[in-house]
Formats: structure tokens, sequence, C-alpha cells
């Protein structure tokens, strides 16, 4: 990517990597939807739409590293005093 004569061949698959990376499924299918004529004349579309897994994985463990920073006094704090009664 840092390569200054494909810099600008590899520039649609650097903005597919951040956002896979990231796990922005939103971020991926603008991408996916905004240059998918350069990846069908790529012949690598079939491909990239396999990374939807990816994406969601990446995502989730992006969510669970930050959830389990939080600790449960925190939690328990904001959410107030639980009540169990209607569950019975």
């Amino acid at each position: 990517f840092r390569q200054p004569t494909l810099a600008n061949c590899l520039r649609p698959y650097m903005a597919l990597c951040q956002s896979v990376r990231l796990g922005d499924m939103g971020l991926f299918q603008s991408v996916t939807q905004e240059l998918s004529s350069k990846f069908i004349a790529d012949r690598t579309f079939v491909l990239i739409q396999r990374l939807h897994q990816t994406v969601l994985t990446a995502g989730l463990r992006r969510l669970s590293l930050a959830y389990s920073r939080i600790p449960l006094v925190d939690v328990q704090r904001k959410l107030g005093p639980v009540s169990y009664t209607h569950l019975t």
C-alpha cells in the first residue's frame, strides 16, 4: 500500500481493509457498493463479498473488548437497582 507505483491502484483495497479491520459493517457496505465496478473489473468481487463474516467477527471482537473494560460496579451504578419480581 505504500509503494508509490502501486498506491493509486490499491487505494480501493486500502479502504476495504480499513473497514474490515474496524469491523464497521456500514463502512464495509458503502465501500463495496462505491467500488464494486473496480472489484468486478479486478475479478475480486466474489472474494470481497465473502469478507462479510470477517467484518462481523472483527466488530464483535471490538465490542467485546470495549465492554470487558467496564467494571461491573459501574454497570450496576448506571442501571440502578434491579427488581426480579416481574420474572416470577
